[in-house]
């Protein structure tokens, strides 16, 4: 389980810089990335437990749909520069 911690306390630095990097800048763009980083977020901690706990019907239906919202979010901030 402390791999899975450790793993998840390095995306919360991640998402935590890229919130920071939003309230500075507050463009379209921006936002879109902020949103996208909090979202991979929940995403690899979904992920990481269930490589620890084993797949779920629950789990894959939460990968799946993250996923999706994500790459949506990345189409529409390269679209918006």
């Amino acid at each position: 389980m402390i791999p899975v911690a450790l793993y998840i306390a390095i995306i919360e630095q991640m998402a935590r810089g890229a919130g920071e990097f939003w309230m500075s800048s507050g463009s379209q763009t921006v936002t879109y990335v902020s949103v996208d980083v909090s979202l991979l977020m929940i995403l690899n901690t979904v992920l990481a437990f269930e490589r620890s706990r084993g797949p779920s019907k629950a789990l894959a239906l939460l990968i799946m749909t993250t996923y999706f919202c994500a790459q949506s979010l990345i189409t529409a901030s390269i679209l918006s520069l």
